[in-house]
């Protein structure tokens, strides 16, 4: 028998337009920004930077939930990006005098804060809608290496590590068995990113970036039933400013 059960009203239908507009305002940015050649003293040099990214798709496995004496269910998950902020310190090198054959090198630690939102959870004789959101936390550690170089436009790829904390909130009034308890963890994440830079001034640059990211899942605490959420991965496209000093 399949019981649909919904939380109080509220429920937010996902909405195309979000995962269009960095892309639209990137390419706008980018492509608008006034000729402005760059300077190699400058490149090499610290920078802080400053971004904001569109979530505009996650996934991750689970809840798995374990009722005790080797009794469990495999549930299924579904989500909506929302959006993420992050800001960075890093520094540029030059890796050799000829700074235009020899890849620039960029080291950064940044820290991103963002939050997805939970639609539905699917454990086979239960399923709910959600109305709930993930939040998301992480400090990371950047390194990138230019790809390719213009009179005022860089490309950079690169990954990232870093230590994250992913908190899933209380949804054990969903269900009759209560079983979406809370769930708290700290661990890995990981990320990449493909980064498209354009110079504004002699000490600023804008930039569009698609990446990825992957997020530590948790474990509910209290006892049976628990739930184990596993990891979340997710695909961002997002828009940002660079200033040198």
């Amino acid at each position: 028998m399949n019981n649909n059960i919904h939380p109080p009203r509220g429920f937010r239908p996902s909405v195309s337009w979000k995962a269009i507009t960095p892309f639209a305002v990137a390419a706008a940015m980018l492509t608008s920004a006034q000729e402005v050649q760059a300077n190699p003293s400058q490149e090499a040099n610290w920078y802080i930077s400053a971004g904001a990214q569109q979530i505009i798709d996650a996934s991750g496995s689970g809840p798995d939930i374990d009722f005790g004496n080797s009794v469990s269910v495999k549930g299924n998950s579904s989500y909506d990006g929302e959006q993420a902020l992050n800001i960075a310190v890093g520094r540029e090198f030059n890796l050799s005098n000829d700074s235009r054959r020899s890849p620039n090198m960029r080291v950064e630690v940044q820290y991103w804060d963002g939050s997805v939102h939970r639609k539905h959870v699917d454990l086979g004789v239960v399923s709910v809608n959600l109305n709930d959101r993930i939040d998301l936390r992480a400090l990371f550690l950047n390194g990138f290496i230019r790809l390719a170089k213009g009179d005022n436009s860089r490309l950079w790829f690169g990954p990232g590590i870093g230590y994250a904390w992913t908190s899933f909130p209380d949804a054990s009034y969903a269900t009759p068995c209560g079983c979406l308890k809370a769930a708290d963890s700290a661990g890995l994440a990981l990320q990449l990113k493909l980064q498209g830079e354009r110079m504004v001034s002699e000490k600023t640059s804008i930039f569009g970036e698609v990446g990825y990211v992957n997020f530590q899942g948790a474990d509910s605490d209290g006892g049976v039933p628990s739930a184990h959420y596993g990891n979340l991965g997710m695909t961002t496209v997002g828009i940002g400013v660079i200033t040198r000093f």
